[in-house]
């Protein structure tokens, strides 16, 4: 038998089934930020369920694989290949019905990741094959495939440990290129914005109010890491006035860590939750990581805090700089008179010692405080009053956003999925009241939230039972919600989104409201 031949063709085998196998695997892996820590908590810990369907299929296809030898005896190649086929279909069909619920971002640092880890799984394999026929065991030489799922698992590592010092270098690049060109721009005013909800909004209401006066660069969607904002900041940034960044943190340094690519001289922060307590250990966690914004302005700081949040009032108070508090509940720019209609939110906006009835189109209340924040930043920078007034009717909520999506039969789409913590939930389900109709709630409840999980999670279905006539809850958190709502409401509990389609194929009809919160991903 030449080895070399069998060696190769048993390498393509070997990756196939790799590419197969462990496209969810990597999709979870890029889901946890390429952390091995939190990735092999979430297979092993938080989510066992991949790894229970990758041990169940590699346990039949060996034992079918074993019994076919001890059948037939025979080293015939046709046969065991035959042999092979039939032990990987009907192993499979334990497996093929596996959904990815969140496709990966095809960056070139997951196909890079992706190549050597289907290299290394395929080439092991390979290499145990052709050793068995090398021994005069040729009839064993498909067994070692039966490893591959599992090996998927463990090849991840060899292939982030492998791309390692070649994304760090590229990451060194591009901070270094983006702090470059925006030195350049001496007069660039940066804007930076975090907090633990309500920030993508703030900032796209922050881009509408200062368009009317200044030519402004924004990072795109939730673009809010080193490398999304190294994407944003281009060759031109020096046409541009006023650079807005969104800043996210999930770990302690994490915005300490933008501050110095960005150095802003504005700092928002729009509110402080719950959120991300799994890994900021407690509030006083995420109150510390909040906080670097603050500590991180240079020049002309002026920092806007929201009036909204409970937490952000020790940041405020201690915050050594120019400083400002706006929201609903008082402020520099606050609002009263709210009313949120099924068209949209009336309200009347108070600027200092001045009222102007308005309104915006828009779905939650909590939209307000956001722009309250934003409007307090844009008249900070000079923007004409008159001209935010004629603007706040034209706003837009973000995608996914509590979106407002009408079907071709009627029913009526909300689409929250981006919605994280307690407060905007409960916003946006109290605005859903002034709409008409059954209305259907899909949820996963919040995640990232430590020791908080169950408590906040229950109240998530207390929130949701004072407004929806049925609570289908989904994944690992729909014992803590079904909790929360009781007696009050029906629920339903499904492993995951997909089986949310029949559910709501068979119960919404024309007229009725169906919302979706938090779109949660594979990890989760």
């Amino acid at each position: 038998m030449n080895l070399t031949v069998e060696y190769m063709r048993m390498c393509a085998v070997g990756c196939f089934l790799a590419l197969f196998f462990s496209i969810k695997i990597l999709t979870l892996f890029q889901q946890c930020g390429y952390r091995l820590n939190e990735f092999y908590s979430c297979v092993f810990v938080e989510n066992k369920t991949e790894i229970r369907r990758l041990s169940i299929y590699s346990l039949i296809y060996l034992a079918l694989e074993v019994a076919f030898i001890c059948l037939f005896k025979s080293d015939d190649g046709w046969l065991q290949l035959s042999n092979y086929a039939l032990s990987v279909l009907i192993a499979g069909s334990f497996y093929f019905g596996v959904k990815i619920l969140k496709y990966p971002s095809l960056t070139k640092r997951f196909i890079r990741i992706s190549i050597i880890s289907y290299i290394i799984s395929g080439g092991l394999v390979a290499f145990a094959s052709v050793c068995l026929c090398y021994f005069q065991r040729c009839e064993f030489r498909f067994l070692p495939l039966c490893i591959i799922p599992l090996l998927s698992v463990f090849s991840v590592a060899f292939g982030w440990l492998i791309d390692f010092p070649y994304t760090k270098f590229l990451y060194f690049i591009s901070v270094r290129r983006c702090k470059k060109r925006l030195s350049k721009n001496k007069n660039l005013i940066k804007i930076g914005i975090t907090g633990s909800f309500g920030k993508t909004t703030t900032k796209n209401y922050l881009f509408r109010f200062l368009s009317l006066k200044y030519k402004v660069l924004v990072t795109p969607s939730s673009y809010n890491t080193p490398l999304g904002i190294c994407k944003t900041v281009s060759d031109d940034i020096l046409l541009y006035d006023v650079f807005i960044a969104e800043m996210g943190a999930r770990y302690k340094n994490d915005i300490k860590t933008l501050c110095k690519i960005v150095k802003p001289s504005i700092g928002v922060i729009t509110g402080i939750s719950e959120q991300h307590t799994k890994t900021l250990k407690n509030i006083e966690g995420v109150k510390f990581a909040k906080n670097q914004l603050i500590d991180g302005l240079i020049g002309e700081k002026y920092a806007v805090f929201s009036s909204d949040s409970e937490y952000v009032i020790d940041l405020y108070e201690k915050a050594g700089c120019h400083k400002s508090f706006s929201g609903i509940s008082g402020g520099t720019v606050s609002a009263k008179d709210i009313k949120q209609t099924c068209d949209g939110i009336y309200f009347t906006l108070i600027l200092g010692k001045e009222e102007y009835k308005t309104f915006c189109p828009l779905l939650g209340i909590h939209n307000i405080s956001d722009i309250c924040l934003a409007i307090d930043v844009a008249l900070f920078l000079g923007v004409e009053k008159s001209k935010i007034l004629s603007v706040i009717p034209t706003l837009k909520s973000p995608p996914h956003r509590a979106e407002v999506i009408k079907t071709q039969k009627g029913i009526t789409i909300i689409d929250d999925g981006y919605n994280a913590n307690l407060k905007g939930i409960e916003s946006t389900s109290n605005a859903i009241r002034s709409i008409d109709g059954y209305k259907i709630a899909v949820t996963s409840g919040i995640v990232e939230l430590g020791e908080y999980c169950d408590f906040m999670n229950q109240k998530v279905g207390e929130v949701l039972a004072e407004t929806f006539d049925l609570i289908v809850c989904v994944g690992r958190n729909s014992k803590s919600i079904i909790k929360g709502v009781g007696n009050k409401k029906e629920t339903i509990s499904v492993s995951n989104l997909n089986e949310t389609t029949e559910i709501i194929k068979n119960r919404a009809k024309s007229g009725d409201v169906v919302a979706f919160f938090n779109d949660i991903p594979d990890r989760y």
